[in-house]
């Protein structure tokens, strides 16, 4: 519970106040730290927990891979050191007979796809006995990751010529595309799709327009919104965000007005990715009456993700005191990523001196959260900045 509420202070002092730190109190730890993203502590904390003599389980070693994935991801220039870190985790995975552990296995391949080591993630792969749809889309991800379009392409079919694809399995390939945002691989999925009679379950059909948008060909996502007899309020959702993601503002209000003229009511994922589309465009008008027309025309109470977006958007046409008087003013406490923003647009607009206000009003709110930490090495970093330019 302390680390689902972000107290990571106070998860330590927990867990340092144990009598007994038995190997799930550890992994307990361990998934606090990686889920705040201190992939670092993360790894120094399995360390010292092997030196107090406890060995780690398939759990231990599914946080541990994770996190050294992602701190590959965050930063280029630690791949380097992550890959290394990667070798070791794998030598321990040995040692600890896990290595004909699936769980483990596909964390390992995702660890070293993350790190860029391709060939680690094929030897991984051709050396399984038997192979599960995770660890089959583990080793297409690392080939879409690498850009390895013809062996991505190529491992597709073999995948299907192995092992049964339903439609749960076809969502995570479609979702796997999508972000790649590579035109190639999505019409690849989205023609077997159409071949085996997938492409008209609704949640499929809203996923297929959600990755024309992220792959940024909403002229494929509104056809395939066409072929559609009985669109779903998701897959009209979908519509208005995939036009939202590429900046197609007169396109997202086009898609709201027939979902209105064809009797559908919309809900606040609707209104989100309206915010979205008007924040990317810096139309302030047109999000505010959008705001006042949720709860006036359709009874739907705007949430912190609402106002976030028209926080956004203030912060990036330059009006840094409208949106920390919005922010201030929420009906709900805001979550960090609404001060991020803020934030953002103050370095964004060499705002030294808000970004300092707006970090102290953070840290009254969100004291106990290590969000509110970064934001101050982030403030740090602009004040230096301005220092260099004066």
């Amino acid at each position: 519970m302390y680390s689902k509420c972000k107290a990571i202070i106070e998860a330590e002092s927990a867990f340092n106040a144990l009598s007994l730190q038995d190997i799930v109190a550890w992994n307990a730890m361990l998934s606090a730290y990686k889920s705040h993203g201190l992939e670092e502590e993360t790894l120094l904390l399995y360390k010292h927990m092997q030196h107090e003599g406890l060995a780690p389980n398939q759990i231990s070693f599914m946080i541990v891979l994770e996190a050294c994935g992602n701190m590959a991801k965050r930063n280029y220039s630690y791949s380097s050191i992550a890959l290394d870190i990667a070798y070791g985790l794998h030598s321990d995975i040995r040692k600890a007979c896990y290595a004909n552990d699936d769980f483990v296995n596909t964390a390992l391949m995702s660890a070293y796809g993350n790190c860029g080591a391709l060939m680690d993630v094929e030897m991984i792969f051709g050396a399984l006995h038997v192979r599960s749809m995770a660890t089959w889309t583990a080793m297409l991800r690392a080939y879409m990751d690498q850009g390895e379009v013809e062996k991505a392409l190529s491992f597709y079919s073999q995948m299907q010529e192995n092992i049964i694809v339903d439609d749960i399995m076809f969502l995570a390939i479609l979702q796997l595309c999508s972000e790649t945002g590579c035109l190639i691989y999505f019409k690849q999925t989205h023609y077997t799709l159409v071949v085996v009679g997938f492409d008209k379950i609704p949640f499929i059909v809203s996923s297929i327009i959600t990755g024309y948008g992220s792959c940024a060909s909403m002229l494929d996502g509104q056809a395939t919104f066409a072929g559609f007899e009985e669109p779903t309020l998701e897959s009209w959702n979908a519509c208005i965000a995939g036009y939202s993601v590429v900046g197609k503002l007169s396109a997202s209000f086009h898609i709201l007005e027939e979902l209105r003229m064809a009797g559908v009511r919309p809900d606040e994922a609707t209104f989100v990715s309206v915010f979205v589309a008007c924040s990317h465009c810096g139309r302030i008008r047109e999000s505010f009456e959008y705001l006042w027309s949720m709860e006036k025309d359709y009874g739907l109470t705007p949430d912190v993700k609402h106002y976030t977006t028209s926080i956004d958007l203030l912060g990036r046409v330059g009006q840094l005191q409208k949106a920390m008087q919005l922010l201030k003013g929420l009906p709900a406490q805001a979550d960090s990523a609404a001060w991020s923003s803020l934030l953002g647009a103050c370095c964004m607009h060499s705002d030294a001196m808000l970004a300092e206000i707006v970090f102290e009003y953070a840290a009254r709110v969100h004291a106990d959260q290590v969000d509110t930490y970064v934001l101050l090495s982030n403030v740090y970093a602009l004040n230096k900045c301005a220092e260099n330019v004066t």
